[in-house]
């Protein structure tokens, strides 16, 4: 019976230690209040240090970074992306680095004939995306020299959009007042 108590009492400790990893780790509670881009940055910081897996689209494989923002977006925001990023580069609509809002995706180029990668962009100049090989889910600074080089484009999935304003020409028909 002692060895039964203490043999629970260690596997107990041995599963502690394990951490949260995957399918372990909780996912944040919402009320159904919160808006959409605070629910995808809520979901993209509950996975910090899922570990890097080329191809991998859950946490319990583990992560590229198409398949991490595809994820994220998809639990957080019923968004279903494809788990490409060249395909992913074309969805939402562009938006400049200065008007970068919580929850846009950033792209850079990492290299003349590598893939594009991709991050979610969580304000103050920060992201969060899987970087590769021996890498885990983890926040980087876009201002960062190795970021800012390499950064492309920026894209919108959530509102608010921002719509081009159309400026009306004057109609030949409009007469000027002789004041």
């Amino acid at each position: 019976m002692q060895y039964k108590v203490l043999g629970v009492v260690l596997l107990l400790l041995l599963t502690g230690c394990g951490g949260f990893r995957g399918s372990s780790r909780p996912e944040p509670i919402f009320t159904g209040r919160e808006p959409a881009r605070d629910r995808v940055v809520k979901i993209a910081y509950s996975y910090l240090g899922t570990p890097y897996r080329f191809g991998g689209a859950t946490p319990e494989e583990g992560f590229d970074c198409s398949g991490y923002v595809a994820y994220v977006f998809s639990r957080s925001a019923g968004i279903n992306l494809p788990h490409y990023t060249g395909a992913q580069i074309r969805k939402g609509r562009p938006v400049s680095s200065s008007q970068l809002l919580p929850a846009d995706l950033v792209f850079f180029r990492m290299g003349d004939r590598q893939p594009l990668h991709v991050g979610i962009y969580l304000g103050e100049n920060r992201f969060i995306h899987a970087p590769s090989r021996d890498g885990e889910v983890s926040i980087e600074r876009l201002d960062h020299p190795y970021w800012r080089h390499r950064y492309r484009a920026a894209r919108r999935l959530l509102p608010p959009f921002v719509e081009k304003v159309r400026q009306k020409a004057p109609s030949s028909t409009t007469k000027l007042s002789d004041s």
